[in-house]
Formats: structure tokens, sequence, C-alpha cells
């Protein structure tokens, strides 16, 4: 009987711990969002010799890590994971909704990690088999694109803020998750302006290597 209400004590503490803990800051769920991208073959393969239930655990504490590493909260595997199964139903259940509609940042990166899955689907299991697609595997960089990029970035979170406040004057109030979606969405295009900036150096630095290449091999024909 004592250990009975010793387990309800602790089940009550831990609830309580969790209600304390403030929302998931835009950092953590960048951080979150990144890193299921970089696992996901193993996130959603089937169980095999190679791929165990335990090797999937090491996978989501590592995540974990990565997150409190960004935040102060000390979230848990099973925060965190609970976290990613609401991210991707709130963007599968807006993308079906709205398919007409143009998606925001934040969501056309969550799709993206799941773009290839079967149905956009089988995330409570982790189970289905998929290959993640790279955003920037085969992109083709140009200054125009760069530039292009950069004028977008332009536009700060207060003004994207405004506009959508400007949006959805008389249809209901903004919320704090409204704002938390629009520093989101800064973010991810900072991460993709770096991300085309790495690419086109690496270009660069292939095109030199080549020509430097070539010139030893005049040197040596002459």
């Amino acid at each position: 009987m004592a250990e009975s209400v010793a387990g309800r004590e602790e089940i009550n503490s831990e609830a309580k711990e969790r209600k304390r803990k403030p929302n998931f800051s835009v950092y953590e769920i960048g951080v979150i969002t990144e890193n299921v991208q970089k696992h996901l073959e193993t996130i959603q393969s089937k169980l095999t010799n190679n791929i165990t239930n335990k090797k999937k655990q090491q996978v989501w504490e590592e995540i974990t890590r990565a997150v409190n590493a960004v935040g102060t909260a000390n979230r848990t595997v099973s925060e965190v994971k609970d976290k990613w199964k609401n991210l991707h139903k709130r963007v599968e259940e807006n993308w079906r909704r709205a398919a007409a509609e143009t998606p925001s940042v934040s969501s056309k990166e969550i799709i993206e990690v799941f773009e290839d899955t079967p149905g956009f689907s089988g995330l409570n299991g982790f189970e289905t088999v998929s290959k993640a697609t790279l955003p920037y595997e085969s992109a083709t960089v140009s200054d125009e694109l760069l530039s292009n990029t950069d004028r977008s970035l332009g536009k700060t979170v207060e003004d994207e803020f405004r506009e959508e406040k400007k949006k959805r004057k008389g249809k209901k109030q903004i919320t704090y998750d409204d704002v938390l979606e629009q520093q989101f969405n800064a973010l991810v295009a900072k991460q993709e302006n770096l991300a085309l900036k790495k690419r086109k150096l690496e270009l660069e630095l292939y095109l030199l290597e080549q020509e430097v290449l070539h010139g030893d091999t005049t040197v040596l024909t002459e």
C-alpha cells in the first residue's frame, strides 16, 4: 500500500515538473528538425539486426542532448519525441487541409523531411522505411540566387509579424505560437542562406582545384 502511494506521488511529481517547463524555443525546435532529418533513416527503419530498439533509443538520446545544449529546460527523451510527433502531426494536418496554399518555411522544412514517406505517415511507430531527401544535395548555386536569398532575409521578423497581423486582423488574436513560428521561419531562412553560401564556396574551391590541376598538367606536357 505504501509503495502504491509512493508511486502515485512520484508520478504526480513528474507531471508537475513537466507542467512547469517552458514551451520549446525556436532554437530547440530547429535542433530537433535538423537532427531528425540527419537520423531519419534509422528512426524510421524497421527493426533489423543492425537497427534495434536500443539503436533507435541511442539516436533519440543524442537528439535530446543536442536540444538541451541550446536550451535550459532539461528536456527528456520522451518530451523531445512527443514534440516531434506534434510538429509532424500539425504540419501534416495543415498540408492536407490547405494543399492549395503555400506552406510556411517551417512547414516546408518538416514536409521535406517526410516528403518521400508513404502517405506522409507512419510516425507513431517510426517503423516506415524511407530515405530522407537532402535539401542541398543537387542544388545549383549562382550569385543571383544568393542575392535573392539575401534580399529575402532583409525582411525582419517584426515585418513578417506585422504583415501576418494585418492578414489576420478581424479573424483572431495573434498568439505566442504565431510569434514563435515567425522566429522559427527567420532562423530556417538564415540556415538556408548559410547552406547556399557554403555550397557556393565548395564549388569555387572545386573550380580552383581544377584550374591548378590543369596548370600542372600543362607544365608536365611541355
